[in-house]
């Protein structure tokens, strides 16, 4: 559940960064989308790389 709010807090960010370039209707949707999955990969690996450490080194 909370990685579809960080899917649509991405999506928000990257619609809005488009749109702040002037882009069209397509740009905004590809924006969106590549920072809703960019947020979600980057979460899942810090989320794993935390839960390494903490498991191995901690």
């Amino acid at each position: 559940m909370y990685l579809v709010a960080i899917a649509l807090a991405g999506a928000l960010i990257g619609g809005w960064r488009a749109k702040k370039r002037g882009g069209k209707p397509g740009d905004l949707a590809t924006w969106a989308i590549g920072h809703g999955l960019a947020f979600v990969i980057a979460v899942v690996v810090v989320l794993m790389l935390y839960d390494f450490i903490t498991n191995w080194f901690i």
